[in-house]
């Protein structure tokens, strides 16, 4: 082709048609200018579909991580969530010095002194980040969204994991030095020397107390504010590389939009006749529950009436009157179900 153009060329200067020949000469650069840009255009478009496409491999390792921080962080909230509820018959008085001796008897012996750390998965997120200059941009709110997880919940919850383990360590740093039976109760001798000071030391309920501020009231909180921030995450790197497919079961119930006016008009409190309550409460967008001497949990909407909890195991679905008025909801609890009604 080339020699074609040269020979068409030469014909028309050897013709004394300088003109002619030099408007040959431009259109040929032209040509070959065009015929570049072509090649740079395709050769650009694929290097941007190899960076998309990796973008694309980190991104599902980003979600296998989600996954796994979302699972343990479940896992973790239920250990200290059941550390509440027994910090709470502690409270109670209806212990028994039997209570305290045997497998079940050591949970309460551990109370202040038991931890379950929070370990996260952020390889696929560190990955992501030394690639930034490939991301494109439509890829911007996937990477606002990684950063709220990754970058501020994960610091929200080391800080609260700093706080239990410093209090945790100091625990057992001071029955060390300050109780003779601490050395036989590590081995598992109950003594009653044990049971008393567990059962009726008020400086220990002091430490109940503080363990379940830091462990319960400021901790379960952020790991619930984790999970709605790292299922929307993974909701959203779903949308852009596997459109139309199923969310995972331990996602796939997380919750839909529902309308401030509805949110608030479930604000109040509940009671069953054995006289437990619960106040419902929202901020305009979330819905929360907060049982008798419990720390308060967020429910996850199916719908506008029907709300749940997989941490808890639970689902609650509000009752209307004809006039669209809230009288009750009822609670399922691992198979058990109870009736509030409104106060």
């Amino acid at each position: 082709m080339i020699s074609l153009f040269r020979r068409n060329r030469q014909g028309l200067f050897t013709q004394n048609k300088l003109l002619s020949y030099l408007f040959y000469a431009i259109g040929e650069i032209l040509l070959v200018v065009i015929g570049i840009l072509i090649a740079l255009y395709i050769n650009n478009k694929s290097e941007a579909n190899k960076h998309e496409e990796k973008v694309k491999t980190i991104l599902r390792e980003v979600q296998g991580d989600l996954l796994l921080d979302i699972e343990h962080s479940i896992e973790v909230f239920q250990f200290y969530q059941q550390r509440d509820s027994l910090i709470e018959l502690v409270f109670s008085g209806k212990l028994k010095p039997e209570d305290y001796k045997g497998k079940e008897g050591f949970l309460y012996l551990s109370l202040t002194i038991s931890l379950n750390d929070f370990q996260f998965h952020d390889n696929g997120f560190a990955n992501l980040m030394r690639n930034t200059d490939i991301i494109p941009d439509r890829f911007g709110d996937i990477l606002n969204q990684l950063k709220r997880v990754y970058i501020n919940d994960k610091k929200r919850i080391e800080t609260n994991f700093e706080a239990i383990n410093k209090f945790a360590m100091g625990m057992m740093d001071m029955h060390a030095e300050q109780h003779a039976w601490f050395s036989d109760m590590a081995r598992g001798k109950v003594t009653d020397e044990v049971i008393e000071y567990h059962m009726h030391d008020p400086f220990y309920k002091n430490d109940l107390m503080r363990f379940q501020i830091i462990a319960t009231s400021n901790l379960l909180p952020v790991l619930q504010d984790f999970q709605h921030e790292a299922t929307e995450a993974y909701s959203l790197i779903s949308e852009e590389i596997t459109p139309g497919a199923a969310l995972p079961a331990l996602l796939s119930e997380q919750n839909i939009a529902v309308s401030e006016d509805i949110l608030h008009s479930y604000v109040g409190t509940y009671k069953v006749p054995e006289g437990l309550e619960i106040t419902v409460t929202t901020d305009g967008q979330r819905l929360y529950l907060q049982a008798s001497g419990q720390s308060q949990v967020e429910v996850f909407a199916r719908s506008d009436t029907q709300f749940h909890n997989p941490v808890l195991g639970a689902t609650l679905s509000f009752n209307l009157t004809a006039a669209g008025e809230v009288k009750s909801f009822l609670l399922n609890q691992g198979g058990k179900e109870m009736l509030f009604q409104r106060k």
